[in-house]
């Protein structure tokens, strides 16, 4: 890389992707995650075994792991070498947390190596809160606050400090909702940027984490409603006309993608109606089909048939440590809910 780096929203670095590790650290998470799931609901110690095995050469292994911080994430070649909003780069590390959780059932995933990356974890989590860059990205204004927020309540709730993850979701309302989405529901910080739409989903998608992992310990973000109007329901209500209907009236220079509000749909109370309607106006994958199973008009979730090979299929996928695809097998066809 020549000359001096400059600044475009929404336009990504061409070259972030030749150095560092940062294509690999992406794709062993979603391997994890695939792969829990794919134990959890087959029961195949195959998936669980290499799961385990991925999560012990990037957290437990000495000469191979990963630090327990991100300090050079997001350098900027002769400027910095890393960046508070760098930590977003490990925010998928929540879902790889609860994927965990499925593996602690399989004999692949032992209480040593559990033990091992609680430890992990809790070393992350204390960078995280006394850092420097983790201090700057708590005072962020978008969703890299929210996206900040739902790793401390993860890893406080994986670590067992529940006293931690109780006090960042009893300020989440008033410190975030309030700051962040308007009393129409818009989000005014993600609006202003060249991808307003994948911001504004992506922010929704952070706070329906948020308010997934407030439940235990008895935040209810979804519940919550400013007197003026401002909550989480509005901001979604804001959202919906857009998906496939009426044209999107602010800046992205990315193709406007629908599917985007998709997780935020799902992940709603039942109640609320959005999951429901996430599956009329939005193609649902195999995976979001299974965690989220498709409730009646009457609010109640409907009885599954079998998974079937040519309708419903979870894309399996075995990853050796550098995340290449070894093989992908179909996923058994008995499956009840």
């Amino acid at each position: 890389m020549k000359g001096a780096q400059t600044r475009k929203d929404g336009q990504p670095n061409p070259d972030r992707g030749k150095i560092g590790d940062a294509g690999r650290f992406s794709s062993m998470q979603k391997a994890v995650i695939t792969l829990s799931y794919a134990w959890f609901f087959t029961g195949r110690e195959v998936y669980a075994e290499h799961a385990a095995k991925l999560l012990r050469v990037w957290f437990l292994e000495p000469t191979k792991r990963m630090n327990p911080h991100l300090k050079y994430a997001q350098g900027i070649p002769g400027q910095c070498d890393g960046r508070g909003i760098g930590i977003i780069d490990s925010a998928n590390l929540v879902d790889l947390v609860d994927a965990v959780g499925l593996l602690e059932s399989s004999e692949q995933w032992t209480a040593e190596d559990h033990g091992g990356l609680v430890q992990w974890f809790n070393d992350f989590l204390e960078w995280l809160q006394t850092s420097k860059y983790g201090k700057d990205e708590d005072n962020t204004k978008n969703n890299h606050a929210i996206q900040y927020d739902a790793q401390l309540v993860s890893y406080a709730l994986f670590v067992g400090k529940e006293e931690i993850a109780e006090q960042v979701m009893q300020r989440v309302p008033k410190r975030r909702i309030d700051s962040q989405i308007r009393p129409d529901g818009s989000q005014p910080n993600e609006l202003s940027r060249e991808n307003s739409w994948d911001y504004s989903c992506e922010n929704l998608r952070y706070f329906a984490r948020l308010a997934q992992l407030g439940r235990h310990v008895n935040v209810d973000l979804w519940a919550y409603e400013k007197k003026d109007g401002r909550s989480l329901k509005q901001a979604i209500n804001y959202l919906v006309p857009y998906v496939n209907e009426t044209p999107w009236p602010h800046k992205q220079l990315s193709k406007f993608e629908g599917f985007r509000l998709q997780k935020a749909l799902m992940a709603a109370p039942l109640e609320m109606g959005f999951t429901l309607m996430a599956y009329k106006l939005l193609k649902t994958s195999a995976v979001e089909r299974l965690l989220y199973p498709k409730p009646s008009t009457s609010g109640a979730k409907e009885s599954m048939p079998a998974v079937t090979e040519e309708s419903d299929r979870i894309a399996e996928k075995e990853c050796d440590e550098s995340g290449k695809s070894v093989f992908t097998p179909k996923i058994r066809s008995k499956i009840l809910f």
